[in-house]
């Protein structure tokens, strides 16, 4: 079962909103524990003059290893949870009617719990951002970004300090279609290992009177639980189209890959490169105006190639067929 919320007040000056969701999940066998999920997500805008405004964003969420670590590590413990701890703000400057100047910063922190003892260590980051935006035209928008921060993990003896800096683009051709991309590079350096690795993102999403279409790809660095950044590739593909009135068919595909940010023997003795993918297709049926039925069909598979730790790889797949009933209902406006 799973519970989404999302309550908001706006103001000429504030806007305040908060979203809390969890998912319940239990098993007919009594020797697996429960993977519970909650969360609970902030976020205030405040528009200090007509040129400025800042913004501030919180999340706590706690959740089963199955979920935090299914993209990332792959090491999943159904005994072990992490909590994350997550805030971050931007401050915005209109210079002019094309320029606009972004400074932000964020700290996060991501701690394991539960009885099942793991190799995975608690980890926090600190960084900070500075971006400048360039509006050519009302469908096209560039930006320069760069960033810096430093992330340490629980009993380890070197920090990793890394930066970044890269380009950006929003073009807007058509009510249709849209395309976002960003390119850059970012180093990353602990004790005696560094290195350089490009990152970027690249989205594009189409629509029509029936049909959704949207396409991304993304390369990203991060911190992760082994003690060492993790560079994360990530593809998705998705399809929606409207058969009927009351009546749609979804599609969706993702692929994550995970690999170490450096090369040494040892880390390749203890981290083996992972590649997690996941398809469903899914039919909607809108019952009422509040209620919603859809049939799911999804699959999954997780792979890990050999290393010396594991000499003949793991490979892990599963497929399942649900039928699922939300209610989501009419939004509702408090004033005074």
């Amino acid at each position: 079962m799973i519970v989404d919320t999302r309550f908001e007040r706006d103001t000429e000056r504030w806007k305040l909103a908060l979203r809390p969701y969890g998912q319940l999940e239990r098993y007919t066998d009594a020797r697996l524990s429960h993977t519970d999920q909650e969360a609970l997500d902030a976020t205030a805008t405040w528009l200090e003059t007509e040129r400025t405004s800042l913004s501030l964003h919180a999340l706590l969420q706690d959740a089963s290893t199955l979920y935090s670590e299914l993209t990332g590590t792959g090491i999943i413990h159904l005994g072990q949870r992490r909590r994350d701890e997550n805030v971050d703000g931007t401050w915005a400057f209109q210079e002019n009617e094309r320029w606009t100047l972004e400074l932000g910063g964020s700290h996060d922190s991501s701690a394991y719990h539960g009885a099942v003892a793991s190799t995975l260590s608690n980890y926090r980051q600190t960084s900070g951002t500075a971006a400048e935006n360039f509006t050519c035209t009302e469908q096209l928008v560039f930006s320069l970004n760069a960033s810096a921060g430093d992330a340490h993990t629980a009993g380890a003896e070197q920090s990793t300090h890394f930066q970044s800096l890269g380009v950006g683009f929003q073009w807007h051709p058509s009510e249709r279609l849209s395309v976002q991309g960003s390119g850059g590079t970012s180093r990353q350096t602990s004790g005696s290992f560094s290195s350089t690795t490009v990152i970027g993102a690249l989205s594009l999403s189409y629509a029509t009177e029936l049909s959704t279409f949207a396409l991304s790809a993304q390369r990203q660095m991060q911190p992760s639980g082994f003690g060492i950044f993790t560079q994360v590739d990530q593809a998705t593909l998705s399809w929606t189209h409207d058969l009927a009135p009351r009546l749609s068919f979804g599609s969706e595909a993702q692929v994550y890959r995970d690999t170490s940010a450096f090369r040494s023997p040892f880390i390749s003795f203890t981290f083996a490169d992972r590649t997690y993918s996941e398809a469903h297709l899914r039919l909607n049926w809108q019952q009422t105006a509040t209620w919603t039925l859809a049939l799911q069909l999804l699959y999954d598979r997780a792979d890990s190639p050999r290393s010396l730790l594991l000499p003949a790889g793991q490979q892990a797949h599963g497929w399942q067929v649900s039928l699922q009933s939300a209610w989501a209902p009419l939004g509702a406006n408090l004033t005074r």
